[in-house]
């Protein structure tokens, strides 16, 4: 199949997802919230559609909500971290959890506030999102006080973040798969208590998040040879905080303190994350994007649209 670009890729998807919503919900209007997950440089990308949907369908009024992004539309950055503060509460409260050693896995996010933030947006609300400064404290991140106003009224939100889409396991499931693990998995290392407590957190996602999204996209890293496809994490990973620091100044994390970073991510990309395409339980819009090396895209599959 053709290879283009994720952002052409999805721009179209989102067109055609709208189109349909917007039949759907025609006696009561609200925007479509589109999903974009489990992918690799997701922030940029969706800031980068956003854009171009502002210029090729100037008609359709678009905002980007994110679990942890980075990139901002239109000067409007997000993320449902809790404070820092509050992550270094949650570190304390669980000292040998090595995942919990900052931000990022599921448990680090504000999961009432993105409850109430979804709900907002369902009912065609207004809606304000908090903003993050990832560059404070030396890189561990904190919230800014204030919320930033989401533009009103809206036609499309698109919600990204780097698990959204991830699927809980039980405890005996994740025994079994630390029992059987290949030569090098991340998780391999972790303690049961402290996948079976991520999974749980991830769990409430799935309970109070999915049923509120009306479409998916998935981006899944592919590799040559035997490499995993996660190990395109910390070169993309490095490359944006270098982006970052650019934008402001310096401030952000070294390349170790990344590298870090990224090792406390492996496990649930290793875990929870699933194929959509094989996926049973979803049955709303999906498109399904396999990402070379060199971040070009083919189609993986788009279902229900």
């Amino acid at each position: 199949m053709a290879t283009r670009s994720k952002e052409d890729w999805l721009e179209d998807f989102v067109r055609r997802a709208w189109q349909a919503h917007r039949d759907q919900c025609a006696t009561q209007p609200r925007p479509l919230i589109l999903c974009e997950a489990l992918t690799l440089g997701k922030s940029y990308t969706c800031a980068r559609v956003a854009e171009q949907l502002a210029h090729n369908a100037p008609s359709l009024r678009v905002a980007v909500v994110s679990l942890d992004g980075t990139y901002a539309f239109r000067n409007m950055a997000s993320d449902l971290y809790l404070p820092h503060a509050a992550l270094r509460v949650l570190a304390a409260a669980h000292p040998h959890f090595s995942l919990l050693r900052g931000r990022g896995q599921p448990g680090t996010h504000d999961v009432a506030l993105g409850t109430q933030i979804l709900h907002a947006l369902h009912r065609n609300e207004r809606v304000s999102v908090p903003v993050y400064d990832k560059s404070a404290h030396g890189g561990e991140g904190d919230r800014a006080p204030a919320l930033r106003a989401l533009p009103y009224p809206l036609d499309v939100v698109l919600f990204e973040g780097w698990c959204l889409g991830f699927r809980s396991r039980t405890r005996d499931d994740l025994a079994q798969a630390m029992a059987h693990a290949p030569p090098g998995a991340s998780y391999a290392s972790c303690s049961i208590d402290e996948l079976a407590w991520i999974s749980a957190e991830l769990h409430r996602w799935e309970m109070q998040w999915y049923p509120l999204l009306d479409a998916f996209v998935q981006f899944l890293p592919q590799v040559e040879g035997l490499a995993s496809p996660w190990s395109l994490v910390y070169p993309w990973r490095l490359e944006a905080e270098h982006a970052m620091k650019a934008r402001n100044g310096g401030h952000g994390m070294s390349d170790e303190q990344v590298w870090a970073f990224v090792q406390r991510y492996l496990p649930s990309y290793e875990l929870f994350s699933q194929d959509m395409r094989t996926a049973p339980d979803w049955i709303k819009p999906c498109l399904c994007l396999v990402i070379m090396a060199d971040r070009r895209a083919r189609c993986g599959s788009m279902v229900h649209v």
